[in-house]
């Protein structure tokens, strides 16, 4: 039994790992970075006009350079992007780095369970979002189980979890102190 209420009874940390997104933004990326690259070739090193309507030198390299500081800078968030959970004597945190830190006090908590949802249906996907006809909230990074809570006022959240029926009984047992 955890008596220190800094203490975590429940920690998990899920991050973006999709393979399939991967293949899609890296090869956006690459087809980005290469077309850039063979203008800058063409028109600078070669001395040929690039495109139908080139632009200057100047105004090529710096597109070419944001153009590419934005590939590598949408690679970096999504290697940060990560959902934390965590569950101590009084609060169950909730950090979707970077775009939202939570913390709810258990007590707000009228009821929570650990169930399958299905993401595209519910909530049209994951990451931080709203589902409709009165499903509330979702906080999900993969897969399809999660816990939902059912807070004291009526609103809904669903938290996205590789081990959900852990998180609820974290929860649940934290609750019952």
């Amino acid at each position: 039994m955890v008596n220190n209420a800094n203490e975590f009874r429940f920690e998990e940390h899920q991050y973006l790992r999709q393979p399939w997104l991967w293949i899609l933004i890296g090869g956006i990326g690459v087809f980005e970075v290469a077309l850039f690259g063979y203008g800058l070739y063409q028109q600078l090193y070669l001395g040929e006009p690039w495109g139908n309507n080139p632009t200057s030198d100047r105004t090529l390299v710096i597109t070419a350079a944001l153009v590419f500081a934005l590939a590598v800078g949408l690679l970096a968030a999504l290697l940060a992007l990560r959902l934390s959970i965590f569950v101590d004597a009084t609060h169950l945190h909730v950090r979707f780095l970077p775009f939202l830190r939570k913390s709810i006090p258990l007590e707000k908590i009228a009821r929570c369970e650990a169930r399958t949802y299905r993401p595209l249906r519910e909530y049209g996907g994951w990451g931080i979002r709203w589902g409709w006809r009165g499903r509330g909230w979702v906080y999900s990074v993969s897969g399809n189980r999660g816990v939902q809570l059912e807070f004291v006022s009526g609103k809904r959240l669903l938290i996205g979890s590789r081990r959900p029926e852990q998180l609820a009984d974290a929860i649940a047992a934290a609750m019952d102190r």
